[in-house]
């Protein structure tokens, strides 16, 4: 997860697969740097591990 206005990487996992658990694994990671302000905005591709729905409940 990269912050769009600093370019900061906030966020990151690897595996050797890319299912939605990986983008999940990123999350508290990015939430932890303590730069996200309220209401901040995710922006993805729409790949379908952004858009599913175990990912949307996770956020």
């Amino acid at each position: 997860m990269i912050d769009c206005h600093s370019k900061a990487v906030l966020g990151w996992a690897a595996a050797d697969h890319y299912r939605t658990e990986l983008i999940k694994d990123a999350v508290p990671m990015a939430a932890g740097t303590g730069l996200l302000q309220p209401g901040a905005v995710l922006h993805a591709d729409r790949g379908s591990n952004y858009t599913s729905e175990e990912f949307g409940h996770s956020l």
